[in-house]
C-alpha cells in the first residue's frame, strides 16, 4: 500500500491548485484621466493637451486640444462604445483645430480598449488612440 502517500499528495496538490486565485481581467478605471500620446501612431501638436476620462454615470469627458468634449459611453468587457461626441465651440489655431477634429472622429469610432501596461491605454476602432495615465 505505497500508493496512499502519493495519493494523499496528489489530492492535496489538486485542492491547492483549485483554490489558487485566478488573475482578474483588467478593467477600465472610472475617474482616471488619460492623456493622448498619439492618433494612429502620429504624434500630437507640441504642447497640446488631449484627455479622456470615464465617469460613473456613463459619461466620458475630456479636452480635445482647444475645446472640451463629452459623450455617453458603455463598457462591456473589452468593448467600449461612445455615443454622439459633443464639444464646446471655441476657435484655435488651424493645426490644433485639425488635430481636434481627428481626435473627436477617432473617439466616435472607438469599439475596443486595451491596457498595454498599467500606465498606457489604447482605444481602438476606426482609428487607434494611445493614451498614458495623467500624473
Amino acid at each position: 500500500m505505497t500508493f496512499r502517500p502519493w495519493l494523499s499528495l496528489l489530492i492535496t496538490g489538486a485542492l491547492l491548485a483549485g483554490c489558487a486565485q485566478q488573475p482578474s481581467a483588467p478593467s477600465l478605471a472610472i475617474g482616471t484621466e488619460w492623456k493622448a500620446e498619439s492618433i494612429d501612431s502620429l504624434p500630437l501638436v507640441d504642447r497640446s493637451h488631449l484627455s479622456f476620462t470615464l465617469h460613473e454615470e456613463g459619461r466620458a469627458v475630456g479636452t480635445a486640444g482647444c475645446n472640451r468634449w463629452f459623450a455617453p459611453y458603455t463598457v462591456e468587457g473589452d468593448k467600449l462604445t461612445l455615443g454622439p461626441v459633443g464639444s464646446t465651440m471655441m476657435a484655435c489655431s488651424e493645426a490644433l483645430m485639425e488635430q481636434e477634429q481627428r481626435y473627436l472622429k477617432a473617439l466616435q469610432g472607438v469599439t475596443h480598449w486595451q491596457l498595454v501596461n498599467s500606465d498606457t491605454l489604447e482605444l481602438k476602432g476606426s482609428h487607434t488612440l494611445r493614451l498614458v495615465k495623467a500624473p
